[in-house]
């Protein structure tokens, strides 16, 4: 009795957070998550099946900045600024709260007031999949354009060359604050990839930059549901 009990509830829960399918001979669609948005995937079950259906993103980028390494495994960081000593380098929540979006770190560029500055941050490669399904970058920026002799690029470097993503020169930021930015990889699909944010110019304003992702397809996952009766 104890055991039916416990499964009774098991189940209620599942049902609350996540929704029971049952298959009917002519379903019509289960609805799934994909990248926070519910989005209705085409039913898998067989007829009569209780079932669990939903769709998982895998991240194809996850870079939170967790330590204050600089450059993070996998990535580079590249100078071409022979007098400045300002690099791409970590600041701290705990010293500085304000400059880290979320956890522990974030990546920083401190300006130069007096030296030209060319800072290069280097994302892993990684392959954008073909696929229906939108590839996005996100991240998040802190900075502003208060101070525009320094600013920063992002590039997308494929096997071609590097090609011009975003441009920080292109906004309007007259508030130090972080902001997300998004941007479709679609035009790259098939190809294998990597990110460059780069800083560039003198005497402008710091650059700090966290929780960068880039999302992957969305898999769908059918768990069925046991009964034990």
């Amino acid at each position: 009795m104890l055991r039916r009990i416990i499964r009774a509830l098991a189940v209620l829960t599942l049902t609350l957070l996540f929704g029971v399918g049952v298959a009917a001979a002519e379903p019509t669609g289960q609805p799934s998550l994909r990248g926070g948005s519910v989005v209705m995937l085409p039913p898998q079950a067989q007829p009569g099946d209780a079932h669990l259906q939903a769709a998982v993103v895998l991240p194809l980028l996850v870079q939170a900045f967790p330590s204050a390494a600089m450059p993070p495994s996998g990535w580079r960081a590249i100078s071409y600024s022979a007098s400045s000593s300002e690099k791409w380098r970590t600041v701290d929540a705990a010293s500085y709260p304000d400059y880290v979006h979320s956890g522990g770190y974030a990546a920083w560029v401190q300006y130069d007031a007096v030296h030209s500055q060319d800072e290069w941050l280097y994302s892993p490669q990684f392959t954008v999949p073909v696929s229906t399904t939108d590839t996005i970058l996100s991240f998040w920026a802190l900075s502003s354009t208060n101070y525009p002799t320094a600013t920063v690029t992002l590039y997308v470097e494929d096997d071609l060359g590097t090609h011009v993503l975003w441009e920080m020169a292109s906004e309007n930021w007259d508030v130090l604050a972080y902001r997300q930015k998004q941007f479709s990889l679609s035009a790259y699909q098939g190809e294998a990839i990597k990110l460059i944010w780069r800083y560039h110019g003198v005497d402008g304003e710091s650059f700090g930059l966290d929780d960068i992702i880039v999302n992957g397809p969305a898999v769908g996952l059918y768990l069925p549901l046991i009964n034990d009766q």
